[in-house]
């Protein structure tokens, strides 16, 4: 037992001892031969974003020994800078894609590079966004002006209950809620859904393929209302305060914030909405443009937004939307909106756990489902 233990110790030692000699080998001739940083390096076909060799180098040596996560049977490193997968510091086994253009691009129904993976689910799901401008979903998130629903799913107002919590022209709770609930200011009863859910989860769903749909996990959804003045964190607590269930959804307020990866400058409401020019460029979903009936490009979200310093406007009508770079929040130019107004709507799904995947994510070679 003793003579394999020194076996195996030396077997080891001398791999270590090795592999810390090729480290230093390597490190004094690229200092030699390289010591400027602007010696130019052809990453055309490398994959890696570096265009100097100590660049490149210093690329190499961070994806080698990287932290990996298993994205649908392809290991995929873990960065702490730049475009790519991060860990979520806010939900423990969360992974999120941040960045300017990191690799998460997917064929899914049929629509080549048309999605994007937002992230990887504590549970192993994968959430996914609808990334592609042809054709243009145009959807009022709640209210009688919907056109994008059918003739049949008329809107019905949503305060025919005792202690109603809508008593507006539209409602910004996305499903029927068991019990009374609270958006901090005004409560009361919702009992039934609202038209933007009812139409995504009945007529855009059953317009799927149908091995989409097979790949589709029925789903908890973070729905709660957002307030302006909330840090990042209190901001998720707040959108889980009230759950929906359904096959397809719309990313939440947070989900926006969190795939940017600046978070000096971009990491909380205020930051974004102060700081929407620089914001653009280290975050992937305002790369999204095109066709929208709103000279601004908005489009929703899945959440509520409440004003507190507001009594203008009925806390229990106005929705998170984003306008370009930033999740606006003000109202004088209307930056949130009254449910009823129709702006682009961009479905996001969960997807199972259990998925293989092909490809290397990049939009000229993305996921694909085997």
């Amino acid at each position: 037992m003793k003579e394999k233990t020194k076996e195996f110790l030396k077997k080891n030692l001398i791999g270590f001892v090795l592999g810390v000699v090729s480290a230093w080998t390597i490190s004094v001739i690229a200092a030699t031969y390289f010591p400027s940083n602007e010696v130019s390096y052809d990453n055309s076909e490398s994959g890696l974003s570096s265009t100097t060799v100590k660049g490149a180098i210093d690329e190499l040596y961070k994806t080698c020994t990287a932290e990996k996560v298993d994205i649908g049977g392809i290991e995929v490193p873990v960065v702490d800078d730049g475009d790519g997968l991060y860990e979520d510091p806010y939900t423990d086994g969360r992974y999120i894609y941040k960045g300017a253009d990191p690799n998460n691009y997917i064929t899914f129904n049929n629509e080549e590079a048309g999605w994007r993976i937002i992230s990887k689910e504590a549970d192993g799901t994968y959430k996914i966004l609808r990334n592609k401008k042809d054709p243009i979903i145009s959807l009022a998130w709640d209210g009688v002006d919907n056109v994008a629903v059918d003739e049949a799913v008329n809107y019905i107002p949503r305060n025919d209950v005792e202690n109603p919590y809508c008593i507006q022209r539209a409602c910004n709770v996305w499903c029927a809620m068991d019990g009374e609930i609270s958006n901090g200011i005004k409560s009361g009863n919702v009992k039934k859904d609202s038209t933007g859910n009812i139409y995504l989860n009945t007529e855009y769903y059953n317009d799927l393929d149908s091995s989409s749909k097979d790949n589709i996990v029925f789903h908890s959804w973070n729905v709660g209302p957002f307030l302006k003045n909330q840090t990042l964190e209190e901001q998720i607590e707040s959108e889980k305060s009230w759950q929906c269930n359904g096959n397809v959804g719309m990313i939440s307020a947070s989900d926006f914030l969190l795939q940017n990866s600046n978070v000096q400058s971009c990491g909380s409401l205020s930051l974004n909405n102060e700081n929407a020019e620089i914001c653009a460029d280290t975050g992937w979903m305002d790369t999204f443009s095109g066709g929208s009936i709103m000279p601004q490009n908005w489009w929703w979200t899945i959440n509520a937004f409440v004003n507190s310093n507001d009594s203008e406007y009925d806390t229990a009508e106005l929705i998170g939307v984003v306008k370009g770079s930033a999740l606006f929040y003000d109202i004088g130019t209307p930056r949130t909106l009254f449910g009823d107004m129709l702006i682009e709507a961009r479905p996001a799904v969960f997807i199972d756990s259990s998925i293989t995947l092909k490809g290397n994510g990049t939009q000229s070679d993305p996921y694909t489902i085997e």
